[in-house]
């Protein structure tokens, strides 16, 4: 998923102009002085004027909400298609900033609203990870479908949901979204929440009857990625809504494992508060202790020992959480509970 960054986007120098008027034109719009491009737009050569670096007249207006420029280059039936290089359209960039005006007058005037960016996403994807709700309502009602998927399956209600946006969520769920639809790599919107740690957009979607334990394609669950980035709030609420703390995705991982090889501490502990199995082991024999220990967590390893994690057991490889300690100090805090 993308949030485009227009401003970093015009910061390259445009060379090899061939309409001097149009750059002018461009400069105030750069300069937020729509007065003045209302004035220059007058008089450019072409209204389809295309930069150096592939962005048009309209595209540069609609960014920058110029609504005047806008109606006047459409009255001049300027392209109004025209995609700059990473796919954004002028109806896109209306989409993200929430210029509502703009992207009615594109879309009165027959502006594709299905066009898609180079990751596959279209403007109604633009607009649920900006929470531009009145665009939304407007593609809506111009027939764009509620759960129209991108090119890898994530859905408006999936976009919303991993960027936080918790009115445009509601929006979408009145407006018919089925909450538990699944991306190509079965990814939903309740899974896309606990990922970047959306505790209260989880909690709507849990209320509004999510699956707290589907699992994306690769067994991962919500609390199992919630886990696995950090997100305690999260993982708590995913915990307190009923979900699975020992449940294993296909490689055999599982939460406690997956809060402790990223170093997650506050994970970790509650994890161990809601009854997680300290010693479970993955397909290939790993617990959380051997885990922790390879890579040097001393304080979990320290959390884990006085949780009462077995020292000696082993992985596939006959080898014990001393056997792959990162460093001394993990050896001598377990060294006291190995069995002679």
């Amino acid at each position: 998923m993308m949030i485009f960054s227009f401003s970093l986007l015009f910061a390259v120098s445009v060379n090899g102009q061939t309409d001097p008027q149009a750059q002018k034109l461009i400069d105030a719009m750069q300069e937020r002085d729509c007065a003045k491009a209302n004035l220059l737009v007058q008089s450019v050569k072409s209204v389809n004027y295309i930069d150096a670096e592939g962005r048009s007249l309209l595209i540069y207006s609609s960014y920058f909400g110029c609504t005047d420029v806008v109606k006047f280059l459409l009255d001049k039936k300027v392209n109004i298609d025209i995609q700059e290089p990473t796919g954004f359209s002028a109806l896109m960039f209306a989409s993200q900033y929430g210029k509502t005006e703009i992207a009615k007058l594109l879309i009165d005037h027959g502006a594709k609203m299905d066009l898609m960016l180079s990751n596959g996403s279209k403007a109604i994807h633009v607009a649920s990870e900006s929470g531009s709700n009145d665009i939304i309502k407007l593609l809506l009602d111009k027939g764009v479908k509620v759960d129209s998927p991108d090119s890898t399956g994530i859905t408006p209600l999936i976009y919303a949901s991993l960027c936080g946006q918790m009115e445009t969520v509601k929006l979408l769920l009145t407006s018919g979204a089925k909450i538990d639809l699944q991306s190509l790599e079965g990814f939903t919107a309740l899974w896309a929440a606990s990922q970047s740690g959306n505790t209260e957009t989880a909690r709507i979607l849990l209320t509004n009857g999510a699956k707290v334990d589907l699992q994306a394609f690769d067994g991962f669950s919500p609390l199992m990625i919630a886990c696995q980035t950090g997100q305690t709030k999260t993982a708590k609420l995913l915990l307190e809504s009923g979900a699975k703390i020992d449940l294993m995705s296909s490689d055999g991982s599982f939460a406690l494992l997956a809060a402790t090889v990223n170093g997650h501490k506050d994970v970790v502990q509650l994890l161990l508060d809601h009854g997680a199995k300290i010693d479970l082991q993955a397909y290939d024999q790993f617990t959380a202790l051997m885990i922790a220990s390879q890579f040097g967590h001393t304080e979990i390893v320290k959390l884990l020992l006085e949780k009462g994690a077995k020292a000696d057991l082993k992985n596939k490889e006959n080898k014990t959480a001393f056997d792959l300690a990162k460093n001394e100090d993990i050896k001598n805090l377990l060294t006291p509970y190995l069995k002679n």
